[in-house]
């Protein structure tokens, strides 16, 4: 059988897909809307955190958002100079990786746009960038024969594996399948349904030996962020799959079935099971961007900026008065250095001042001294301006232990 007919890839159009199409890429496009890009990205960076959590929570596996960000402050130091290790060490490491490969991914795709997402170099390369990360124990997997052996940083898999009830294809298939997918995903509407269709058909090839379904999800943002539909980054497929994990589970393997007589499309496998994942997909996506949308509330964050500021002063003695600063950095997407005097009311010696706070708590950041101010937002403060969004037991204790780790 032709691996093209293997895959089957329907071009999926009923009304109730694109009932949900619609809704996806209308409130994706709000929620983007509500703030600068500066700021969109600089927010969206703030959230790598909870996307690598919630990613590898699916995987049975999570580290706290604080941890994954002071792990990537410290540059991985601790594993070089043998200070880091044992589960928690390793698991800080699993969420760096994911975080360092989703960045690369952005920024390939904002410089290259030629870039075919569906080819097999991009998803080697994303495994590539993510295993290579990873320290020895994470590399190694153990089948259910008790074997072990190591997971190749981009290299397809050269060994049969089974994924529950699935028999992912053989070793000698993946190259003819891997390009079937990437001829298949030309061929489609660039829409949310085929790209959440092509979620699933890449964990049915399932090409690598381990990671297969991190990279599923890295790819599935690396088309919703080519098509324009994820808000740069301000809601995650992941979030929505970890809390609805036994029926992502579910609607993945069902949509493995074969086709179930004439009538059910003309590939190997089901249509009207890639309908069923497709629509509980396109439901999870949903959900997300109106989690986000509710979490974020940018409408009304002022005063969580001014109650950020008061618990600055009290935790940290810091000037409570940089409140309007931090509003014009987000709303505006920068902050002229020039301007904060007029803003805040001060001199300008005052206002240098709290500015330097800013910088020095990482608020605010500049590509050099002269250069206008950019917002940025650390997991602590966002403990504060988007409340219920991190899981952070104790601000206070976040604050403190962010600033003040070396």
């Amino acid at each position: 059988m032709l691996p093209a007919t293997r895959l089957s890839f329907y071009a999926l159009e009923s009304p109730a897909i694109r009932e949900r199409e619609t809704a996806v890429a209308r409130l994706s496009g709000a929620l983007g809307g509500r703030l600068p890009p500066t700021s969109r990205t600089a927010l969206a960076q703030c959230l790598e955190g909870i996307n690598s959590y919630y990613s590898n929570l699916i995987e049975g596996q999570g580290t706290r958002p604080v941890e994954a960000e002071q792990a990537l402050k410290r540059g991985l130091a601790e594993r070089r100079q043998g200070g880091a290790g044992g589960r928690a060490g390793d698991l800080a490491l699993l969420a760096v990786a994911h975080i360092q490969t989703e960045r690369w991914m952005r920024r390939h795709l904002q410089d290259d746009p030629s870039v075919d997402v569906a080819g097999a170099g991009f998803m080697r390369e994303l495994h590539r960038r993510f295993v290579s990360q990873l320290p020895d124990s994470l590399r190694i997997v153990t089948g259910r024969d008790g074997e072990t052996a190591a997971n190749l940083p981009g290299e397809l898999r050269t060994r049969d594996v089974d994924v529950g009830t699935h028999v992912a294809p053989a070793p000698e298939e993946l190259p003819g399948l891997l390009a079937a997918f990437a001829e298949g995903w030309k061929a489609l509407p660039k829409t949310p349904a085929h790209i959440l269709l092509a979620h699933h058909r890449f964990a049915w090839i399932h090409p690598f030996l381990d990671g297969n379904g991190r990279i599923a999800r890295l790819l599935s943002t690396a088309m919703l962020a080519r098509h324009g539909l994820d808000a740069d980054g301000l809601w995650s497929l992941s979030r929505g799959l970890a809390k609805r994990k036994e029926h992502y589970y579910e609607h993945l393997a069902l949509a493995d079935s074969p086709r179930q007589g004439d009538y059910d499309g003309r590939g190997a496998l089901s249509q009207q099971a890639a309908v069923g994942f497709v629509e509980f997909m396109l439901d999870t996506c949903e959900d997300q961007i109106r989690f986000m949308a509710e979490r974020l509330q940018i409408g009304h964050v002022k005063d969580r900026v001014a109650r950020f500021c008061a618990e600055r002063r009290l935790v940290l003695g810091r000037d409570e008065r940089a409140a309007p600063l931090l509003l014009e950095a987000m709303f505006m997407g920068r902050l002229e250095r020039g301007a904060a005097g007029r803003l805040l009311g001060l001199g300008e010696r005052a206002a240098r001042t709290i500015v330097s706070e800013c910088v020095e708590d990482g608020l605010l950041t500049a590509t050099s001294t002269r250069a206008d101010l950019t917002p940025v937002f650390p997991v602590y403060a966002a403990a504060y301006l988007f409340p219920h969004l991190f899981e952070i037991d104790d601000p206070q204790a976040a604050m403190r232990e962010t600033l003040q780790s070396p």
